[in-house]
């Protein structure tokens, strides 16, 4: 059973990278104040002379590859997408699965399945933040926080 859910993790990576879509927040996403959890009553201070971004994923703690986060997250901060198809539950990763096998590709697409985001815990579909994919794209992977300037 381990060599299947590897299995259908690994599709399910290649899939979602490939679908999901790739969004580019404007230079004021990043260089907010304060935000506030749609879910909760909690506000996170963002508050900095420079505002940063770690690269890191908050799941494993490793630099992210794919960063991403749902429609509905007001953070900053981005997960990698592959960690974290590696802690869903085996049933979603079957029910994932059996979407995948049951709608063709171009009536079923990963953005529009719900997941719960691991920082602020909000439910909605996920998508690939392009500047912070840049960032990773463009830093050497020993750079795991960056400086946002006002321009993004």
């Amino acid at each position: 059973m381990d060599q299947y859910r590897a299995d259908k993790i690994s599709e399910l990576k290649i899939k979602y990278f490939r679908d999901l879509l790739r969004v580019k927040k404007s230079p004021s996403f990043y260089s907010r104040t304060a935000v506030q959890s749609p879910n909760t009553s909690v506000i996170v201070d963002q508050s900095s002379c420079s505002p940063s971004l770690t690269l890191k994923c908050p799941i494993t703690r490793t630099r992210q590859t794919v960063p991403i986060r749902t429609f509905l997250c007001k953070h900053v901060e981005t997960f990698d997408l592959n960690n974290f198809l590696e802690t869903l539950p085996l049933n979603d990763v079957l029910l994932k699965g059996l979407k995948n096998s049951l709608f063709p590709i171009s009536q079923h697409h990963a953005h529009r399945s719900l997941y719960s985001c691991p920082i602020c815990s909000c439910k909605g579909a996920l998508y690939i933040d392009t500047l912070v994919s840049s960032a990773l794209t463009l830093f050497s992977s020993v750079i795991l926080t960056v400086n946002i300037s006002p321009a993004g």
